[in-house]
């Protein structure tokens, strides 16, 4: 994979092809303007948590995960790459350095589809909650 050094206002320019040619088999195409519109939410997911990164960002790769979940149509594909990313990035200082990126998205996308039926509320406060709790060895706190 390559990495990108970005500046705020900056992503690498064929981020959105890339997005693209990933989820174009599933008839999912960002357009330039969705495409800017996540970008901003991206860097307003980064102030939110005080996060700061080097590269492209995630995008890329939660359209990769995400695209051929049944419950993401063209309907709602930017809406619900906005919040992913968000959730992604919640996450992510959550389990503070506990696992990968990868594992991240593995397993918000397993929980996505699965428990939390494609509910983006029920994926951050149950599956997602729970799934810290564990790395963090507090997996006797949490209820089922």
């Amino acid at each position: 994979m390559d990495y990108f050094l970005t500046t705020k206002n900056e992503k690498p320019k064929n981020e959105l092809e890339l997005c693209n040619s990933f989820s174009a088999k599933s008839e999912l195409v960002l357009t330039e303007e969705e495409y800017q519109r996540l970008c901003e939410a991206h860097q307003k997911a980064l102030d939110d948590f005080s996060r700061v990164e080097f590269g492209g960002g995630i995008l890329p790769q939660l359209v990769k995960t995400f695209h051929r979940s049944k419950y993401i149509n063209r309907e709602n594909y930017c809406d619900m790459l906005e919040e992913l990313q968000r959730v992604f990035y919640y996450f992510r200082g959550e389990c503070d350095g506990l696992c990968s990126d990868a594992e991240i998205l593995a397993y918000m996308r397993k929980a996505f589809d699965g428990e939390a039926a494609g509910n983006i509320e029920f994926l951050v406060g149950t599956s997602m909650e729970r799934f810290c709790m564990k790395l963090r060895g507090r997996r006797n706190e949490y209820l089922d």
